[in-house]
C-alpha cells in the first residue's frame, strides 16, 4: 500500500510529501510537490484570465500568429465556452480535489514527483520533527530500490512504519488543509 507523508510546506508555500510503498519487494521512496490550495472560485477565475489572453491559443499552437482569426475571436466568450465545455481544473495544471476546510472544497495542482524533489533548506514549515526527515532522506539516498533482505533496507521499513504510524494525522488531507491554514507566513 502506498502511503503519502506530508513532510511540511517550502519557501514557496507548497505542500511537500514523500510516499512509501509498504508492500514493493524492495525500499521505495518517492516525494511530490503540491502548489498552495486554492477555492474552485479561485481557479475557474485563474483559468479565464488564462483562456480570454490570445498568447495562451497561440502558445498551445491553436491560432497561428498571422491569422486574420485573431482580430474576430471573442476570447472572453472563448474562454467562458471552454470553461462550460472542459471545466477549469485542467488549464493552469492539474488541479484534483484535495479536501474540505471552513466548509470550503480546496484543490491542489501536482507540480512535480519523483525523486529528492525536496532538500531539508527548502522547508520553511516541518509537519514532522525535522530529525525524522533528515533520517527520511538518508535512507532514502542509501535504500531507494534495493532489497528487502538487505539489513539497512529493513531498518529502513521498520523506521517509515514507525514514523507513519507517530505521524499518522500527516497522511490525511484535511488536517493537512488545518496545519497548511494555521501555519505561520501562508496567505489566506
Amino acid at each position: 500500500m502506498i502511503i503519502e507523508l506530508f513532510i511540511g510546506i517550502n519557501k514557496q508555500g507548497n505542500l511537500q510529501s514523500v510516499e512509501y510503498d509498504d508492500e514493493r519487494e524492495y525500499f521505495s521512496l518517492s516525494g511530490s510537490e503540491y502548489e498552495s490550495p486554492l477555492t474552485e472560485g479561485v481557479g475557474r477565475d485563474n483559468a479565464i484570465k488564462t483562456l480570454k489572453d490570445s498568447d495562451y491559443w497561440l502558445d498551445i499552437g491553436a491560432v497561428k500568429r498571422d491569422s486574420l482569426l485573431l482580430n474576430y475571436v471573442d476570447w472572453e466568450r472563448l474562454a467562458e465556452d471552454t470553461i462550460t465545455s472542459d471545466g477549469w481544473a485542467n488549464v493552469n495544471g492539474d488541479y484534483q480535489s484535495f479536501g474540505e476546510f471552513f466548509g470550503v472544497e480546496w484543490f491542489c495542482s501536482l507540480s512535480s514527483r519523483g525523486q529528492h524533489d525536496w532538500e531539508q533548506e527548502s522547508i520553511k514549515h516541518w509537519f514532522i520533527p525535522e530529525k525524522d526527515a533528515k533520517r527520511i532522506l538518508k535512507f532514502w539516498e542509501e535504500c531507494h530500490l534495493k532489497d528487502n533482505v538487505l539489513s539497512d533496507v529493513q531498518n529502513a521499513r521498520k523506521f517509515m512504519r514507525r514514523i507513519i504510524e507517530e505521524n499518522k494525522l500527516m497522511t490525511d488531507r484535511v488536517e493537512i488543509l488545518k496545519k497548511y491554514f494555521n501555519s505561520e507566513g501562508v496567505e489566506r
